[in-house]
């Protein structure tokens, strides 16, 4: 699916969105506190989309105004989101609540921390969570929006495609990251639970890109560090290569392009230029450089929730020479990081 809100003028609101499937009417929910929802299908032609070829029929164009939400201008916490999936769209809120910034948070966790995502929830007009599953046109044609100068956008895109197109729109671009370990020690503890869960197609979402280690999770061998060992070693060509090196591959490679030391010296160079990089360990010390620089306390008092099962695995992947292997450029890129920082910190 792609979208994109062309505009918010207060008494009306109206974008396009691109369903998937071509046989789809696409629809817009809209949502208010204390008040039924409001279903908008789109009506509006789009030539320019029906010029591409990408549809026969040109309706993907939808309307919002007083006469299909009555009151719309004076409702200061309106929700678009998308009938088919429920995925926001974009969100309205007050101006006394509103951070005026537009900010993109990289971390490439599979889970996002939950606290943290309710509290930016609040803070700005728009949010898009799990950039990574955006298609690239849409993710452009996020950044690139004028209707809001409110916006967080959170995830693990690439940093290489999109990174320099935030830059040049206005993004203060912020990445906190964490131990190689624990993060595949989280990946696989998660994907284990999609492949046993009832609920694993809801939870499916958060596995953009990585779906296919689901498998690969279901008859892992959590407890047994030589099984563990060989499972890595003997894992198939598409599986090891979506355990590779995940923290390398978002800062320093391109399309299809596989980490290696090139991408760690051009992962260094594109770190180096975001506004804060910091560290799960230290992320007091991040909280506090991201308040200083937007000139409000965006995170409060949120904290890092680690399980005490991916401490524990973690652990036993650090043992483990397949895993070792598989991190190698990751391993190398975060001890960089993580030096970086603390001499940082030390300076300050």
């Amino acid at each position: 699916m792609k979208f994109h809100i062309d505009a918010d003028t207060g008494d009306a609101i109206w974008g396009w969105i691109l369903p998937d499937d071509p046989a789809e009417t696409p629809a817009v929910e809209a949502l208010a506190p204390g008040r039924a929802p409001v279903l908008v299908a789109a009506s509006l032609p789009k030539r320019e989309l029906a010029d591409k070829g990408q549809r026969d029929r040109g309706l993907f164009g939808f309307r919002i105004d007083e006469r299909a939400f009555p009151g719309l201008a004076g409702e200061p916490d309106i929700e678009l989101r998308y009938a088919a999936s429920g995925e926001r769209l974009y969100r309205r809120v007050s101006s006394a609540e509103r951070v005026n910034a537009k900010a993109a948070l990289f971390d490439i966790a599979l889970l996002p921390q939950k606290r943290m995502i309710a509290r930016l929830d609040g803070m700005f007009a728009s949010r898009h969570d799990n950039a990574e599953a955006m298609s690239a046109e849409t993710m452009t044609r996020v950044v690139k929006s004028l209707h809001t100068r409110s916006i967080m956008i959170t995830g693990r895109p690439s940093f290489v495609a999109h990174g320099s197109n935030m830059k040049a729109n206005g993004y203060a671009v912020f990445a906190l990251l964490r131990p190689p370990f624990e993060e595949l020690a989280e990946r696989l503890l998660f994907l284990k639970l999609v492949a046993g869960s009832r609920n694993g197609a809801t939870l499916m979402p958060l596995a953009h890109g990585v779906e296919l280690l689901v498998e690969f999770a279901r008859v892992f061998p959590f407890n047994d560090a030589r099984a563990m060992d060989r499972a890595f070693r003997q894992a198939q060509p598409g599986h090891k290569n979506l355990l590779r090196d995940p923290l390398t591959r978002v800062f320093g490679c391109g399309a299809d392009e596989k980490p290696g030391r090139i991408g760690v010296t051009r992962a260094l160079e594109n770190l180096a230029s975001l506004d804060v990089v910091g560290t799960r360990a230290e992320f007091p010390a991040f909280k506090r450089m991201v308040a200083d620089l937007a000139g409000v306390d965006i995170f409060g008092d949120c904290e890092i929730e680690t399980s005490p099962k991916v401490a524990e695995l973690a652990d036993w992947l650090s043992c483990v020479g397949g895993a070792q292997n598989l991190l190698e450029n990751d391993l190398k890129l975060y001890a960089f990081v993580e030096e970086a920082v603390a001499d940082g910190l030390a300076a300050a």
